[in-house]
């Protein structure tokens, strides 16, 4: 099976599962080594899974096959994880044509697609070797880079000519080992940097896969002319999503390892790493013998108050992250994890599937409850008279301290005061499931409560 490198917040959670799933889990941390007593090991991964920059879910990347097991094991187990799989390779390798420039860098044509250079101006029309760097996602450009990086199994064959070995290989004798190596198998203008991997290996063993990336880094001066141009193919890439069912579901496989608090990824996603870690600390000494079920701890402090303001954190399917507005707190129900925010509407425009004006004076108060796949906003004018009301399907909302966060499913029921409930979107649920965003349980489960909510009952 293919062997995995797992870091970040969710690693614990994500171990117990793809371990189970067949997964062999590689260059564990000490953590990881202790709590699944596992013999620590340096081999060389097939697929590589760490944190996203927000801290919502994972980056992926490896080779195709072992890419799309890995993410059909999660999405079995997380039932609203959602995959958004990445057109660029990481680390491909293109001839690129500047089309234009911004105060951030140059944006290149790449054949189809467009990237940016960060921190460089190039006229309209200039060419460049660039290569793929970090593939954010959210609806911000993939980055570039200069300088070029070819990816083996023990080694990066780098383009600045430095020989250099991972912080991780702490002997000093295999460090001026792999040093000399470098030195001595580097191809002219090239550096090497050893991957983990490397320490231990043979001569023969890391001189085969530096010949290998030798004949990769050959065919850049080999290629036509001609731009855009891609180059070398890179490593297919993906983001998993972790909405609120996700995050649950994750705590309760961490549960079966370590003692975890019950919201203890959302916690961390909210970035209250080292809070959650020392709550954890001090109450597994009262989870002596163990309990089945997850430490209750009620919401760590991070209960909304009536005047508060908190932000609407609506996230699309194709990863884009959109800020409905921000609303004040007018009404709590703590025991059902609800919490009422109203908004003032700004005028102009019309309603979505509402068909009616935007007005001065208008409000919008809206229920968003923790953990449901849905929520209902209602539509004021300036008198109090209800226009309307809107109920948006998604993920199960989840409550941060600064934010009511959930994602997008597309499909909506709308309906005016007397009139019959319409559903909205359908196409765009479809959409989603035909790109493989989303699966089809998630997918059915959106039309349940659609249907839930046209019958006039909660989903």
């Amino acid at each position: 099976m293919h062997a995995v490198r797992i870091r970040g917040i969710y690693a614990t959670a994500l171990t117990n599962l793809l371990s189970r799933q067949g997964f062999r889990i590689v260059q564990p941390s000490r953590a990881i080594c202790e709590r699944f007593n596992l013999a620590p090991n340096q081999e060389p991964y097939d697929l590589d899974l760490y944190d996203l920059d927000d801290l919502q879910g994972v980056f992926i990347s490896g080779e195709e096959e072992g890419l799309e097991q890995l993410i059909a094991a999660l999405q079995r187990e997380l039932p609203d994880a959602i995959a958004r799989r990445f057109d660029l390779g990481l680390h491909a390798v293109y001839r690129g044509v500047a089309r234009s420039s911004t105060s951030e860098g140059t944006v290149f044509d790449l054949g189809g697609m467009s990237a940016l250079l960060p921190g460089e101006i190039l006229a309209p029309g200039e060419t460049a070797l660039v290569q793929v760097a970090a593939l954010p996602g959210r609806g911000q450009a993939p980055l570039l880079r200069r300088m070029i990086g070819i990816p083996g199994r023990y080694a990066v064959l780098i383009s600045t000519g430095r020989i250099a070995t991972s912080r991780q290989i702490e002997d000093y004798g295999e460090r001026m080992r792999l040093s000399w190596l470098g030195a001595e198998l580097a191809p002219k203008g090239w550096g090497i940097v050893w991957h983990t991997a490397a320490a231990g290996q043979s001569r023969a063993a890391l001189a085969e896969d530096i010949d290998r990336l030798k004949e990769l880094a050959a065919k850049l001066d080999c290629q036509e002319e001609g731009a855009p141009q891609l180059l070398l193919e890179g490593t297919r890439a993906a983001q998993l999503e972790f909405p609120g069912a996700a995050k649950r579901r994750l705590d309760e496989l961490r549960n079966e390892v370590v003692p975890t608090l019950a919201g203890h990824h959302q916690a961390k996603a909210a970035g209250n790493k080292e809070e959650t870690d020392l709550l954890e600390q001090m109450l597994r000494k009262f989870a002596r013998p163990r309990a089945k079920g997850l430490i209750a701890a009620g919401p760590l402090g991070q209960d909304a108050r009536p005047g508060e303001v908190l932000a609407i954190e609506h996230v699309k399917l194709d990863g884009q992250v959109l800020v409905l507005g921000h609303g004040t707190v007018t009404g709590l129900a703590r025991e059902e994890g609800l919490v009422e925010l109203e908004r003032e509407i700004k005028a102009g425009g019309e309603y979505d599937g509402l068909g009616i004006p935007k007005e001065p004076g208008d409000r919008a108060v809206t229920e968003f409850t923790e953990g449901s796949w849905y929520y209902r906003t209602r539509y004021y004018s300036r008198t109090g008279e209800l226009k309307g009301e809107y109920f948006n399907i998604n993920t199960p909302i989840e409550v941060y301290p600064d934010r009511i966060r959930y994602v997008d499913l597309e499909i909506d029921v709308a309906s005016l005061p007397g009139g019959e409930p319409r559903l909205l979107d359908e196409a765009k649920l479809e959409e989603a499931l035909a790109r493989g965003w989303i699966t089809e349980g998630l997918a059915a489960r959106a039309r349940e409560v659609a249907r839930s909510l046209l019958e006039g009952r909660s989903g």
